[in-house]
């Protein structure tokens, strides 16, 4: 241990010989050597590795190691001079103090009293895991908590439920109680601002009023009902993901993705938004007993969804594909479970984005696309021996999307509207507005029936929905497919 005397005397009683700058100081001295070693991994790491060098020598990962110990180390040295200093101003005498608290004695002396310091360093620690957890990707996050204490991870929940709501690979019961305290939060906050309009002598029939108070009582159903909340995030259009199930023990789930004009003011509706869907399978599979596994089902509204004109372009199923990929990676890790993603209208597009890239699933079914960006089933990365499926519902307006490109050069531009596509009902229209159309024979998915569901918004009812079902609960030789014409190959 590096010789303390030369800060601290040995016949002071207190901490008036303890200078907190030299502490700084070596905190200052950790990080010149960490920006040294940062440079130099930078400078030699690329070289190695292109020579095929850097694998055998572990080079990167060991540098990296060594760069994150003088971070800590820094901290660590920054924290205990705050410390000090305080102890300073209240002239706390360090033989005072009991060094046998479970560090050494010299972290023991940084403190007003034994409460304080345990207070106090409690605060650090916690401080500290957030942000390494932060650094963290899904995977990393989800071992990290495997071996965290109750405590730690109760105190994250406590002091940072903004951040552990939406912290993906955060064990499913912790994210539903930061969320809840997240609710608590914007009925606090939705409260007081209908409180000030009224000061303000806004009367019972103001335009703002009315609406406020539908939302406050909506969040408040949401708590009384103690649902599985596990996103909440109410600003802009607003983004929540619920759960319907055993999240933690179930061997089978699955992440439902909705389309346009979907926000966290209609996810409910009285049951019937978009969360019904999701909530609808889940009951559908349970007591049917079709799954010999536990099942949960996931309304995922991780996105912004678009509206209206919004719909026709990418941008918003491209910002949110990387949200879909890491919510998967965060649910199930260890790929120890069946995971289906049933992408429903603009939701297939985000999908299909994410899947371009990669998809942490078994099972990807499109329901009334418009285009998954995909040329065919082929091209979406899934799990080893994943399978892609498509559903299109009779009478289902989004076969009229036909892309723009596939109108003939003689049609005038203001009568290239949707409507006005040829008889598309029963196959669909090859090229939809975002691509290939996944119902369409020649994209290669499997097509399952839709008996009993007509228009854009039924698929998750009749027969629709049970074949949802089965195909979650891996029953696929029951799965009801539509033969595709002969010598098609598409199966």
């Amino acid at each position: 241990m590096s010789n303390w005397s030369s800060w601290v005397g040995a016949d002071v009683p207190g901490f008036e010989g303890i200078n907190p700058q030299r502490l700084i100081g070596l905190a200052d001295t950790a990080d010149q050597y960490r920006h040294r070693i940062a440079l130099a991994r930078h400078n030699t790491v690329g070289v190695l590795f292109r020579y095929g060098f850097g694998e055998a020598t572990g080079i990167d990962w060991r540098l990296t190691a060594v760069e994150g110990a003088l971070l800590r180390r820094a901290d660590d040295l920054r924290w205990r001079a705050r410390a000090i200093e305080s102890a300073q101003l209240g002239g706390v005498n360090r033989l005072d103090l009991s060094g046998a608290i479970g560090l050494d004695g010299f972290a023991a002396t940084a403190v007003f009293n034994i409460e304080t310091w345990k207070e106090e360093y409690r605060h650090w620690r916690i401080e500290q895991l957030i942000r390494a957890l932060q650094s963290m990707d899904p995977g990393e996050r989800a071992r990290a908590f495997a071996g965290m204490s109750a405590p730690d991870a109760a105190a994250l929940v406590l002091n940072h439920p903004e951040v552990m709501g939406s912290m993906d690979g955060a064990p499913p019961t912790l994210r539903y109680t930061a969320n809840r305290i997240l609710i608590g939060i914007e009925i606090d906050y939705l409260e007081g601002y209908r409180d000030r309009l009224a000061e303000n002598g806004a009367g019972t029939d103001h335009w703002v009023l009315a609406p406020l108070g539908e939302r406050i009582d909506e969040y408040r159903r949401w708590l009384a009902e103690g649902r599985q909340i596990l996103l909440f995030d109410p600003s802009g259009d607003g983004r929540v993901v619920e759960v319907f199930g055993d999240l933690d023990g179930a061997g089978r789930i699955a992440v439902v993705v909705p389309g346009m004009a979907n926000d966290i003011g209609n996810f409910s509706e009285a049951d019937g938004g978009f969360r019904a869907d999701a909530r609808d399978l889940y009951e559908t599979i349970s007591s049917a007993a079709m799954s010999k596994d536990d099942v949960a089902t996931v309304a995922w509204l991780g996105y912004d969804s678009p509206d209206n004109i919004g719909a026709t372009m990418r941008n918003a199923a491209e910002a949110g594909a990387p949200a879909l990929q890491r919510f998967l990676e965060g649910v199930d890790p260890g790929r120890e479970r069946a995971v289906t993603v049933i992408a429903h209208s603009y939701g297939s597009v985000l999908a299909g984005v994410a899947a371009g890239s990669g998809l942490d699933a078994n099972d990807l079914v499109f329901v009334g696309s418009p285009g998954t960006t995909l040329e065919s089933a082929g091209d979406a990365v899934l799990r080893t021996d994943g399978r892609v499926w498509s559903a299109l519902a009779e009478n289902d307006p989004i076969a009229l999307g036909i892309n723009p490109s596939e109108y003939p050069w003689w049609v005038p531009p203001p009568f290239t509207l949707p409507w006005l596509g040829a008889d598309v009902w029963n196959d669909g229209a090859e090229e939809l507005w975002h691509g290939t159309n996944p119902a369409n024979d020649q994209f290669g998915a499997r097509r399952i029936t839709t008996d009993g569901s007509s228009g854009h918004s039924s698929y998750f009812e009749s027969g629709s929905l049970e074949n949802l079902a089965r195909i979650v609960a891996g029953l696929y030789s029951e799965v009801e497919l539509v033969d595709p014409p002969p010598g098609s190959g598409a199966w």
